[in-house]
């Protein structure tokens, strides 16, 4: 049992990199795709206890209408509020959540991405831990922005623009940060055309404005913080940036692996600039513009990740669809025998150098989930997996504080009510 829970996640991992190297050499048919993404929509509503924030959620959950209530975006508070009243526990609700999410990326995939077993091997490895299993409120609002506002705005017209507006009002009322959203009307007004009439065809320049432009707001963000954009924002949000805004925090690992994740993306976007939709030429855009916000809120972690993760989820689609397209061109004056072995190479090579990198992704994520979830021992490959069925066996593998029963163990909120203080990163109030 001991080894079944530990390798559980690296069995789903094995079977998404074979199905995304098949798919990438020759389409896997709907009913496949369909299979796997049920699978992994299995491994996320049977889940209990996973991720960081879950015995958070469990805590708001049992005191909402409570005088203890940690206040929430009212559209979340209503969909609590309607499983309380239908008398289902917390791991109801979380299954619940579970299948509305992976419905709306069902949808979002299905309908633009060519090659969606890469896009499934996206998700898997760099949203499902963080986000699907732990962020659930903001992932919910993310992919109501992936499902509603990115369809409506890439129809172009008045009824699509009156649908991204409720479909981002939306989304707002389950996480606040989604009103981040208003700034995906951008890309659809920097066209393939408008950039090469505004820079002369001269490609370079493009590039090498939109590199300055991120090392100046870079240097802009540490040097003089982000107060001064945070108190032009209504108090009400204020209110809930200013603690993170104090901390005055920033990675450089974080920003560059963002940087390689964006440099690859412009590397396949220049390689097949005949072939691009006017879907890849939004979503590329729009991937852009999220790494320039990133930037202008760097110096702040917390809340350059989470507005960042509303541009960067175009990824899961970007990639999958410049991966199909993309066949790096063999240069002209090689001997004969390295063309041969440059040929073999320059099909497989986009896969190789993505792959490596969403590799990396992953075992870290694993690392710092393990770190902050409170589990013993410090591994990069294991982190161990839990269903409602086998939740008892969790203290084994994790210190406390937590909570395996929603009816009688202390959560994180009684917790504070016993003792006036959080347990660390147990604050329901940072949940994400």
């Amino acid at each position: 049992m001991e080894g079944n829970i530990k390798v559980v996640r690296l069995i789903f991992l094995a079977a998404l990199l074979v199905l995304a190297v098949i798919d990438y050499r020759k389409p896997v048919r709907l009913r496949y795709f369909t299979l796997a993404f049920a699978a992994l929509t299995l491994l996320l509503v049977l889940r209990c206890g996973q991720g960081i924030d879950y015995f958070n959620y469990s805590a708001i959950y049992k005191h909402i209408g409570l005088p203890t209530e940690i206040k929430t975006e009212p559209g979340f508070r209503f969909f609590m509020l309607l499983c309380i009243k239908a008398g289902w526990d917390f791991p109801v609700f979380a299954v619940l959540i579970g299948f509305v999410s992976m419905g709306l990326l069902y949808f979002f995939i299905v309908k633009y991405s060519e090659c969606r077993c890469i896009s499934l091997l996206v998700v898997y490895t760099i949203y499902y831990m963080s986000y699907f299993e732990s962020g659930i409120r903001q992932n919910l609002a993310m992919l109501i922005c992936c499902a509603v506002v990115i369809p409506a705005l890439l129809m172009r017209r008045t009824a699509g623009n009156l649908m991204a507006i409720l479909g981002i009002a939306a989304a707002a009322t389950i996480h606040t940060s989604a009103l981040v959203a208003v700034l995906f009307i951008i890309p659809c007004f920097f066209t393939e055309d408008a950039i090469r009439r505004l820079f002369k065809d001269r490609t370079y320049l493009f590039y090498l404005s939109i590199t300055l432009i991120c090392v100046l707001l870079c240097i802009f963000s540490v040097t003089f913080g982000l107060k001064g954009v945070i108190s032009i924002l209504p108090e009400a949000i204020q209110s809930r940036l200013t603690k993170y805004v104090a901390l005055h925090t920033y990675s450089m690992s974080a920003l560059m692996g963002r940087i390689a994740f964006v440099g690859l993306a412009s590397v396949l976007y220049y390689f097949t600039r005949t072939k691009h939709t006017r879907t890849d030429q939004y979503l590329y855009h729009l991937y852009l513009l999220g790494f320039i916000v990133y930037c202008a809120l760097f110096s702040s972690y917390t809340i350059a990740s989470r507005i960042h993760a509303y541009f960067r989820m175009a990824d899961i689609i970007l990639f999958a669809n410049l991966m199909r397209k993309c066949s790096l061109p063999v240069p002209a004056g090689l001997p004969q025998k390295i063309k041969s072995v440059w040929s073999l190479f320059r099909k497989a090579l986009p896969l190789c150098v993505l792959l490596c990198l969403l590799m990396g992704y992953y075992f870290k994520d694993i690392h710092s989930t393990r770190r902050l979830s409170n589990y013993r021992g410090d591994s990069y490959f294991y982190y161990p997996y839990f269903t409602y069925f086998n939740i008892d066996k969790m203290p084994q593998y994790r210190d406390p504080p937590f909570s395996i029963n929603w009816q009688r163990e202390e959560s994180a909120l009684e917790y504070y009510e016993y003792t006036g203080t959080y347990p660390p990163s147990e604050n329901p109030a940072d949940t994400p």
